[in-house]
């Protein structure tokens, strides 16, 4: 595997050094998605969506008049916030 760093134009290329391939280090190997930080925080704040829909109910637009509930309402179904 020979890897490669770019020249100051760009054009060509040429073999790095084992300097400079040793001062890469050990890196943990990511994700493609992790290695962008714009596409990274898209997926957290997607992440973060998917959570809040379990916490907060969404809230329904009123398109048309209200024609009561599609499915009836059932005695032992309880959608209410707790007062204290």
């Amino acid at each position: 595997m020979e890897e490669y760093a770019s020249d100051e134009d760009g054009t060509d290329k040429r073999a790095i050094t084992y300097q400079m391939a040793k001062n890469k280090g050990l890196m943990p190997h990511r994700k493609k998605e992790l290695r962008n930080p714009r596409v990274k925080h898209r997926l957290k704040y997607k992440k973060a969506l998917v959570r809040r829909k379990g916490a907060v109910r969404t809230v329904r637009r009123e398109d048309k008049r209200y024609t009561g509930e599609h499915s009836g309402i059932k005695a032992t179904v309880r959608k209410s916030i707790k007062l204290h």
